[in-house]
């Protein structure tokens, strides 16, 4: 109940609704006193976005999982076609490729435009046969649009296909949103042969655009912009050759 100005003074209110479905909406003004007559008012109404939106559907199931580029950040929500609203059921799932062993680590941004952060945000890092990768992580859930951060690590895992799952055992876990920021870590063995013969290849994998640094090798050496962005998704190799040095790197192009 909006409070009523009078002589002719206008009284204002705000009211506040929590994760409204995207939907039609409908308002609806009236009064209880049947005498009251003479009334005017006005409406403004604002959606307020979430924190991470960048959301592409459908990724709810390994076999429909969006792919990434691991050297991006993943953005994604748990509303609009992806909620738990009134008990569903649906996750957002991930994949992406590693191109060699080595170190991995999740870092974890999740928030709620409400005061409920029950259940967390839930992680699950999974192989290419969607077996499940150590114990799920529960990431906390920062309120009212201010992001909790945290992260999980794998010490060491093989190169190869792998999948992330987040979603919430909440039932009522909606009107949420979270960002995913993989970083990658080559083991000393991966990395060895390319530092000995001086020559550093960057970032890798990208979506097509590499750095090629040779500036530690004898002879002409510089750092050289190599753009494939036309190249299909996959890996390949680049070879490096003068006098001293013959060096063969493998690269992954992620679309």
């Amino acid at each position: 109940t909006v409070p009523v100005g009078i002589y002719p003074e206008v009284h204002s209110d705000t009211l506040i609704w929590e994760c409204v479905a995207n939907a039609p909406t409908f308002f609806s003004m009236n009064t209880s006193n049947y005498f009251d007559r003479g009334y005017s008012y006005r409406i403004r109404y604002d959606m307020l976005p979430h924190t991470f939106s960048n959301d592409i559907e459908p990724n709810n199931y390994f076999e429909s999982a969006q792919v990434v580029d691991p050297s991006l950040p993943i953005e994604g929500n748990q509303l609009h076609g992806n909620s738990y609203y009134w008990g569903g059921t649906q996750e957002d799932i991930y994949k992406f490729e590693l191109p060699e062993d080595g170190a991995f680590k999740i870092k974890v941004y999740s928030e709620t435009l409400t005061d409920d952060n029950t259940g967390g945000n839930v992680i699950q890092l999974y192989d290419v046969n969607t077996n499940p990768i150590g114990s799920p992580f529960t990431a906390p859930v920062g309120l009212y649009g201010v992001p909790e951060v945290d992260s999980v690590s794998f010490a060491s895992i093989p190169a190869g296909t792998y999948y992330i799952k987040t979603y919430s055992s909440y039932v009522y876990a909606t009107c949420r949103s979270y960002r995913l920021e993989l970083t990658y870590v080559e083991t000393p063995e991966s990395t060895s042969e390319i530092q000995k013969n001086n020559v550093r290849l960057y970032p890798n994998p990208s979506i097509g655009t590499f750095n090629l640094d040779t500036r530690k090798m004898s002879g002409q050496a510089q750092i050289d912009n190599i753009r494939l962005n036309e190249m299909a998704q996959g890996y390949y190799m680049v070879h490096i050759k003068n006098d001293d040095n013959d060096v063969r790197i493998k690269f992954m192009i992620s679309n």
